[in-house]
């Protein structure tokens, strides 16, 4: 029996080699990420993932225009709309005419808009403005074509100018 004892540790080293290369090799292969619980994959029922950040909306603005005088082209009437940061054109802010006052420009409060650099950065109602004086030229032509005489009344401010237009006629 001791013979057999001492063939032991011999035959347990021969039956672990034998165990060892009669394994198939397995090749290793990490687990797939999982999710935290607060974000959920992007799926036809999910469309978008709060975890991945969104492209912002383009922003868009109205331009209305308010006038007393002058008559606004038909594609302004209703106002326009536009991208935030549009540069307005000169067909977008028209020169207005009107036979007695002189167009002076569209205004955004007390900042004048003007064509090429105004930029739209929210809504906004655009007002026109008119020159407080009598274009001097069309107040001569008025008192030409008068016979005899008459009586002018001169609605609000009057300049020097315009008197001396009116006497050299």
């Amino acid at each position: 029996m001791r013979k057999s004892l001492k063939a032991l540790p011999f035959a347990l080293l021969l039956l672990s080699v034998l165990f060892v290369s009669c394994q198939q090799e397995v090749p290793f292969q990490p687990e797939e990420p999982t999710l935290p619980s607060s974000e959920s994959p992007i799926t036809p029922d999910n469309p978008s993932n709060p975890a991945t950040p969104q492209t912002p909306a383009i922003q868009t603005f109205t331009v209305t225009y308010a006038t007393d005088y002058g008559v606004l082209p038909d594609s302004l009437k209703n106002g326009i709309t536009v991208t935030e940061n549009t540069v307005l054109t000169a067909e977008q802010l028209p020169e207005l005419t009107d036979n007695i006052r002189t167009f002076a420009g569209w205004y955004d409060g007390n900042t004048k808009a003007v064509a090429g650099t105004y930029k739209v950065t929210r809504d906004v109602t655009l007002s026109s403005s008119w020159a407080s004086e009598i274009q001097a030229n069309k107040t001569a032509e008025l008192i030409q074509s008068m016979e005899g005489s008459g009586t002018i009344t001169v609605v609000g401010e009057i300049s020097a100018e315009i008197i001396r237009d009116i006497n050299a006629a």
